[in-house]
């Protein structure tokens, strides 16, 4: 059986909600509109040869002609440009953590605190390498049933 509040809870909890209304003033409001901001790993990306690799460049272009005429062949591509950046952008961030672990477990004197956080972010990040190597495996595979006759057994590996 629920019980009842009483009046002074009430009118207390009333009070309470008044107050909060959240940031005020704009720096606030910008600080507290990136709460949920955590790498950036999904942020919108143009296109950008200078952080691709020549494979990656050479697999793009490889893609553009198995999917030439089909009407959702630049869909393709652009997937496939976004899931390589993504790829670059968080293979970036797992060496930077590696490194980080490296420094720590090098002080003998650090705490353990700080490696046992450098780990959780690494299996982090590494889930998302998983997730973006595998949206990027799926891009080739609907490219190559797009044209079977043109695709080259090279592209699936």
């Amino acid at each position: 059986m629920a019980r009842r509040r009483t009046e002074a809870a009430v009118r207390a909890s009333q009070a309470n909600g008044a107050r909060s209304r959240g940031p005020v003033s704009l720096s606030g409001k910008a600080k507290s509109a990136r709460n949920a901001r955590k790498h950036g790993l999904f942020s919108p990306i143009e296109f950008d040869a200078r952080v691709l690799s020549k494979g990656d460049i050479a697999l793009l272009d490889h893609l553009r002609n198995l999917g030439g005429g089909v009407w959702n062949a630049n869909l393709l591509i652009r997937e496939a440009h976004q899931a390589l950046v993504r790829l670059r952008r968080v293979s970036v961030l797992i060496e930077d953590s590696n490194n980080g672990i490296d420094l720590i477990l090098a002080d003998k004197l650090s705490d353990l605190r700080v490696l046992g956080q450098r780990v959780e972010e690494l299996v982090r990040l590494s889930r998302y390498e998983r997730r973006f190597r595998g949206r990027l495996d799926r891009l080739i595979r609907t490219a190559m049933k797009l044209d079977p006759d043109r695709a080259c057994g090279s592209l699936a590996n």
